[in-house]
């Protein structure tokens, strides 16, 4: 991190170490900065959703699946979630 901060894998790795112990707020913190570095990668909004939806905050996963899929609308994986939170929000 201090010798990248502004790459946005190193950000989304940060975060899945953070969501991998269960440090989904902190986890959220990095995900949403590699987001915001490299908007246009798909793939980095899988992570964001996740902790959002691990912590119950299903409305917020959805956006970011939804942003992911306006980019990519038939990405399987982004499909794949938003329709488990669906399932899961019920």
């Amino acid at each position: 991190m201090k010798i990248k901060p502004n790459s946005s894998i190193i950000n989304y790795e940060a975060g899945a170490f953070l969501r991998n112990i269960g440090l989904f707020h902190q986890a959220i913190k990095y995900y949403s900065k590699a987001v915001e570095l490299d908007p246009f990668h798909t793939r980095l909004y899988d992570g964001p959703a996740r902790c959002f939806m691990e912590t119950g905050k299903f409305d917020e996963a959805l956006i970011y699946l939804e942003k992911a899929l306006e980019l990519e609308p038939n990405n399987l994986s982004s499909l794949e979630r938003y329709t488990e939170i669906l399932v899961s929000s019920q």
